[in-house]
Parts: structure tokens; sequence; C-alpha cells
């Protein structure tokens, strides 16, 4: 997927800012409640932690989304796409980005994330 940016600061497709991220989980599937954070150097939930070079391929199954992970036995990250959305440092709550629901848009984060790093190993071998 290519990012472009539409204007400072924004990149279309859109991706997930930085914030709280609320929503249903595979172990609790009916209560909603805080999954992770979302900071510059990744995704950080109750005992697990994932930068963004630890994040793989994402996959769904019917409303689900899952992130997959190596690093830890559970294989990633898996929550429902919906309800799902984000609190952001402000206390601005966000369902959608520029017309794509907010789980979508980390969904666009990891791959971006993961762009980012590749191209920055590219440019490391280059030297």
């Amino acid at each position: 997927m290519e990012f472009r940016e539409v204007a400072p600061g924004r990149l279309w497709p859109p991706i997930i800012p930085e914030g709280t991220a609320y929503g249903c989980s595979q172990i609790a599937p009916g209560k909603l409640m805080e999954l992770f954070k979302i900071k510059p150097e990744g995704i950080f939930c109750a005992g697990a932690n994932y930068a963004w070079s630890d994040l793989g391929a994402i996959s769904t199954i019917n409303d689900t989304i899952w992130i997959h992970s190596e690093k830890y036995s559970s294989g990633g990250l898996r929550f429902k796409e919906h309800p799902f959305y984000l609190i952001d440092p402000f206390g601005e709550r966000f369902d959608y980005i520029h017309g794509y629901r907010a789980a979508w848009c980390l969904v666009n984060r990891v791959m971006y994330e993961q762009q980012i790093s590749e191209k920055l190993t590219e440019n490391e071998k280059s030297f």
C-alpha cells in the first residue's frame, strides 16, 4: 500500500495517531475495555509490548482483526473491528478517521510503520 502525505502531518490512507484504544478482545468478546496504548514506538498493553517491528501479517476473520506476532506465544493481538475507538492524548474520541474505521487505521499504521522501517533498512544497506 502506498501512503501519501495529503496535508502536513496527514496521510492517505489515514493512520491511527497515538492514544488509548478501546474495544472488545477475544478474551471478553462482549465487554468494552481498554485494549492497548498506541505510542510512537509501538503498541503497549498489560504484560505485552510490541515494537512496530515485532508485528507481522494482518488477517481478519468475520469482524475480528488479528495482527500477528511471534514475540509472544499468544500469536499477536486480536480484537473486534467494532466497537473500536481511540482516545487521543487530548481526550478526543475517534471512531472514524477521515472516513475509515479506527480499527482499520490501526492496521494502516502497522503497515506504514513497517514500510518506514524497510526504507530505513534499505538506506542503511546503501551506505
